[in-house]
């Protein structure tokens, strides 16, 4: 039979394009008559998948109903598909295409990205030569964006957005009523109802449709067992836009817990719109007796089914209850590397399978046919070209017309690429947590209003003397009652509540070690710990032992006249002691210098990346998520310039080594050049008087009188030129000639009483939306005047300005 006599067949053609039509599956079939592979039929998946009809590519040769995206230089997707129909015209012999990208026009004509499993099939005529091409394609587009997104995006944020713009049904119902709390685009669609008409309200008042369809028996059953309902196929009835339309879906309600609740409260709801699936396979059904005598009639249409079953990417089996396979698709063939004959009829070890592997599967049939439901599971298996890859798979009873099972019908997909890009987050995750447990000074974490141990390293744990399992993942105050009760409680909720951080120096400390009463002196900080919407979910404890120095301390001052005896002796024991502290000074700034690298890197990314998907979603962005892109650009950036100004304040914290003779008055002509383009946006005048030559620093001392200039500027009046001026003079205080140098201003000012709290990490009298800056500057201008055996004072009043007043040793 030639090519033009089979086609010119109209029984033969109208039979093709019945199975087409009565086949699940995404199926092209094409005439062998390159270069133009005419369209001859199409399955409904196929044209529903890429948005066309019938008329739209029946008869028209496939690349120019499936024209390659013309925006793209790098589109090599016709090109691909074409040389892989010429091999199979060439060799005669199915080919399988790599994971191909092919993107497709929308109705506005604007190329979607699209990713594709692929393959292609020839069919012979009569005379052994080729007369149909069967294209089978498999749109993997969302495992493959998944898999990328999972790998770049952090935290709760990146699955929910997923879910929200995913093709199935997401929702959140809260409460007794059942709430609808959150819902996506495809909910909305599906109702036919916007946001405004059904959210924030109770169900069945927003979709009384629902009410007697069992839905709500189901929210209470999981919502009292506190356990996940899954089931398949389910059919719910929808009213959108006035009609009734009826609708199968495969549901999971999982629980949903409030913030801060152990109890559920509500349920997130995950449904797959199955009813295509479901519809296709009811019509299947109803016309099996037809299908199976058109099969009857041909041998060609039997093979031209084959060819689509065999085609899929997933692995295709089925077990006799004498755990032998009856069937095995052409990947599962080609994963074990061996022929239909080779395989069918045998049994697991026959088929490559470990002893252990085999006892496995056993089980699991066993119990597939004693409980006539599915079981699934995850296992390795060597592929015979791939090597080790790792399975996602499933045993589903194939039940006869009297409910029992006569067979195991398997399916299994490969999800190597997916648990590679799994382990590669929980690695940087460990990353992030081995940094913190490897800290040179004691380190914890503490969640929650109960303050519970997250994270605590080996210094930390030795501090508190308890061994970690009695302490881990327990509320602070409960792993140690012996530390309740000596006013850290209180110092800890107000840090919780405020935010503001609360410092200490030698804190005495009660603690039971090794079953003994001891007195621990402690400096340390309490800080709070914000989550990535700023919010405060806990405490960041750092803490140093400094019980030995105050103990010797103590007891050289108690004993002045035994001091005198032994002064070499402790004389050597200080020296002792502060080798040991610039021991400690150094590996402290070595992990400063590490911490900042560890912490900027990631803020950089974030930055990065958030600035390329706002480039690439710019066209989609609404108003309000823009303003959210803007808040995490402007986040990470004051992020940045407060690990900056950390890894300053690192620095300073320690008194230099060497001083040398330095004129401030060209040190101040340095800070005047690099502030002039400050100064000049705010069109400042400033007025410098002679001032002192001192000993110091050079670094420091340039940074301290940059700090107090920029503050002049930073907290001016609006629409006022600042007017500051700096003078010297010298004073006798407590026995001791001091350099005096003022820097006055006419800025904001602030309430005397607040001239203490100015100078400590952190502090903050404005919000940052009324003036940028991190709190930290002032803390580094205290440090150094304290380097420098100095102090300094500050005098302000609201509106009429602030002069700060550092004295400095003659």
């Amino acid at each position: 039979m030639t090519y033009d006599s089979f086609l010119s067949d109209p029984a033969e053609r109208a039979a093709y394009v019945r199975l087409f039509e009565a086949l699940a599956g995404h199926n092209l079939l094409l005439a062998a008559n390159p270069p133009l592979f005419t369209i001859l039929a199409a399955s409904p998946q196929r044209l529903h998948d890429v948005g066309m009809t019938k008329e739209d590519v029946i008869g028209r040769p496939l690349f120019e109903a499936h024209p390659g995206n013309p925006s793209d230089p790098t589109d090599n997707g016709v090109s691909n598909l074409r040389s892989s129909l010429d091999h199979v015209l060439r060799y005669k012999e199915i080919h399988h295409l790599p994971i191909q990208r092919y993107d497709l026009p929308n109705d506005d004509g604007v190329f979607t990205e699209k990713y594709w499993r692929a393959s292609n099939q020839p069919v012979f005529n009569d005379e052994g030569e080729i007369a149909y091409i069967i294209h089978t394609a498999e749109d993997i587009t969302a495992q493959i964006k998944s898999a990328q997104r999972e790998i770049h995006m952090e935290g709760v944020e990146k699955v929910f957005s997923l879910f929200m713009h995913a093709p199935i049904v997401v929702g959140i119902v809260n409460g007794t009523d059942y709430v609808l709390e959150l819902a996506n685009e495809a909910a909305f669609e599906l109702w036919g109802k916007g946001p405004q008409e059904i959210i924030g309200k109770p169900i069945l008042e927003g979709l009384p449709e629902l009410a007697g369809q069992g839905i709500i028996e189901l929210f209470d059953q999981v919502r009292s067992s506190g356990k996940p309902f899954i089931a398949q196929e389910v059919p719910v009835t929808s009213l959108a836009n006035g009609r009734k339309e009826l609708h199968y879906f495969n549901l999971v309600y999982q629980p949903y817990y409030d913030k801060n609740s152990e109890e559920v409260t509500g349920v997130f709801t995950i449904s797959h719109d199955v009813t295509e699936q479901v519809t296709a396979r009811k019509r299947m059904e109803e016309s099996e007796e037809a299908l199976r005598a058109a099969m009857e009639e041909t041998e060609r249409q039997k093979r031209l089914y084959e060819t689509i079953t065999s085609n899929t990417p997933d692995l295709i089996y089925v077990f006799d209850l004498n755990y032998r396979f009856t069937y095995a698709n052409e990947a599962l063939l080609t994963m074990w590397g061996k022929t239909w004959d080779q395989a069918i009829g045998k049994g697991l070890p026959e088929n490559g399978y470990e002893p252990w592997h085999t006892e496995m599967h056993h089980r699991e049939i066993d119990q597939v046919v004693t409980t006539k439901k599915p079981i699934r599971g995850e296992v390795h298996f060597p592929h015979a070209t791939l090597g080790k890859r790792l399975y996602d798979y499933i045993f589903v009873p194939v039940l006869d017309e009297n409910g029992e099972v006569e067979a195991i019908a398997g399916t299994t997909r490969d999800i190597t690429e997916i648990k590679q890009a799994e382990d590669a987050i929980r690695k940087s995750e460990l990353q992030l947590r081995t940094m913190i447990l490897q800290a040179p000074v004691a380190m914890c974490i503490l969640l929650g209003p109960t303050y519970v141990i997250n994270i605590a390293n080996e210094a930390m744990i030795n501090l508190w003397g308890k061994p970690r399992e009695q302490v881990m993942n327990k509320p602070v105050f409960e792993a140690l009652p012996d530390a309740a009760g000596q006013g850290l409680e209180g110092v800890m909720q107000e840090v919780y509540r405020t935010g503001d951080p609360f410092y200490a120096n030698e804190r005495p400390v009660e603690l039971l070690r090794g079953g003994k009463w001891e007195t621990v002196y402690q400096n340390f900080v309490y800080q709070a710990y914000r989550d990535g919407d700023g919010e405060i979910v806990g405490v960041i404890t750092i803490s140093v032992d400094v019980t030995e120095q105050v103990l010797a301390r103590k007891k050289l001052e108690e004993s002045e006249a035994d001091l005198q005896l032994r002064v070499e002796e402790r004389t050597l024991e200080l020296e002792n002691k502060n080798k040991e502290l610039n021991r400690s000074n150094q590996n402290l700034e070595e992990f400063a210098h590490a911490a900042s690298h560890d912490l900027k890197e990631p803020v950089r990314k974030i930055h990065f990346y958030t600035h390329q998907l706002k480039d690439q979603l710019s066209i989609h962005l609404q108003e309000e998520e823009i303003r959210s892109f803007h808040r995490i650009e402007n986040a990470t950036q004051r992020m940045n310039n407060l690990i900056d100004d950390l890894l300053l304040y690192s620095h300073v914290s320690q008194r230099p080594h060497e001083l040398e003779t330095i004129d401030l008055n060209q040190k101040m002509q340095n800070v005047l050049e690099d502030l002039e383009l400050d100064i000049e946006e705010k069109k400042a005048t400033i007025q410098v008087e002679k001032l002192p030559v001192v000993r110091g620093n050079r670094r420091q001392l340039q940074q301290l009188f940059q700090n107090l200039l920029s503050n002049a500027l930073k907290y001016s009046k609006k629409n006022v030129p600042p007017q500051i001026i700096i003078a010297a003079d010298q004073l006798t205080q407590n026995d001791k000639v001091y350099h005096r140098i003022a820097i006055k201003d006419n800025g904001i000012g602030f309430e005397q009483q607040y001239a203490e709290k100015i100078f400590q990490m952190f502090a903050r009298l404005h919000g940052k939306a009324e003036y940028s800056g991190t709190g930290v500057g002032l803390s580094i201008v205290k440090k150094v005047v304290e380097n420098h055996n100095g102090f300094i004072e500050v005098e302000s009043k609201v509106g009429l300005g602030s002069m700060f007043k550092v004295y400095l040793p003659v």
